[in-house]
């Protein structure tokens, strides 16, 4: 799987991600892409929080920073 299959917005959102996380935010979105080839074409274009690009500002700070790291849905559900 390549990056050319994530779409041009979403790894642009990967800017504001520190560059420690990239690498493997870049390797969940590839699996995601090969898992289900149409779920990002989808969400790039479909409304969603955070906005305004910030879908991976939480990664922000540098990854040894990092002691913990909470995954889970909210609190931006999806309907």
């Amino acid at each position: 799987m390549t990056a050319l299959a994530i779409p041009a917005s979403i790894l642009a959102a990967l800017t504001l991600a520190d560059p420690s996380w990239r690498p493997i935010l870049l390797a969940g979105l590839e699996a995601v892409a090969a898992a289900d080839p149409a779920y990002l074409p989808a969400l790039a274009v479909d409304d969603y929080l955070p906005t305004e690009g910030r879908l991976f500002a939480a990664f922000a700070l540098p990854i040894d920073a990092v002691e913990y790291v909470l995954v889970g849905e909210g609190p931006y559900p999806r309907a």
